[in-house]
């Protein structure tokens, strides 16, 4: 029984030490890091921003004269929300 300090350290590691690794391991690793962080916020904000750009590309096609009547128009709207807004 003194020989193995009453069995103090193999109580903590019972109770402390393995539910410990096996929260962080399943819960804090698996479903918050690999489930949350990387599989929604990274991988969801790159779709995301894949998606946006593939709709934003349809209205790229080089011709000045339509991006001049979108400048215009934004304008347009912002000048319109200001006056509603004031």
């Amino acid at each position: 029984m003194l020989l193995n300090k009453y069995y103090v350290d193999e109580g903590y590691e019972a109770t402390l030490v393995r539910p410990g690794y096996a929260l962080s391991d399943r819960v804090l690793y698996r479903a918050v890091d690999t489930g949350l962080i990387d599989g929604q916020l990274v991988n969801g904000s790159a779709l995301l921003v894949s998606i946006t750009g593939a709709l934003l590309r349809l209205f790229q096609n080089g011709k000045l004269r339509f991006y001049a009547y979108v400048f215009a128009l934004g304008a347009a709207a912002f000048v319109l929300y200001l006056a509603l807004t004031i």
